[in-house]
């Protein structure tokens, strides 16, 4: 522990960190709500957006493949509970918007992890 200037013991605090909201959560948010999310999250926006990811009506494909990327191997959730909800629910999704996953029964977060990356790759090499 440090001591300022007076000699007294002084507690080295972190800075808190901004928590930064992700612009594709954002975007997909607003095509679906018309409106910017109020939530201040990724997590909580997650959320509100999971359950149409699969609807291609509602998010572009691409939009659709970064949101589940994210919310199954990028966000931070607050608790076990939030985050087994949210990201069991996107890997029922990712089946349909992944297409190379479409043939797995259980896909997991692993699986969305590679697929992401191969059509990444694919999409930065066309």
């Amino acid at each position: 522990m440090e001591k300022n200037f007076f000699g007294n013991k002084k507690e080295n605090k972190k800075p808190e960190q901004k928590k930064i909201v992700n612009e594709s959560l954002v975007k997909a948010f607003e095509l679906i709500h018309g409106a910017k999310p109020q939530e201040t999250e990724n997590w909580q926006i997650a959320r509100r957006i999971v359950e149409v990811l699969d609807e291609p009506s509602q998010i572009p494909p691409d939009l659709a493949k970064e949101c589940i990327y994210l919310i199954t191997n990028a966000i931070e959730y607050p608790s076990d509970e939030i985050r087994i909800n949210i990201v069991l629910m996107a890997e029922e999704k990712a089946s349909k918007v992944f297409s190379e996953l479409g043939h797995i029964d259980e896909v997991h977060m692993a699986d969305i992890e590679r697929a992401y990356y191969n059509w990444k790759k694919s999409a930065n090499s066309g």
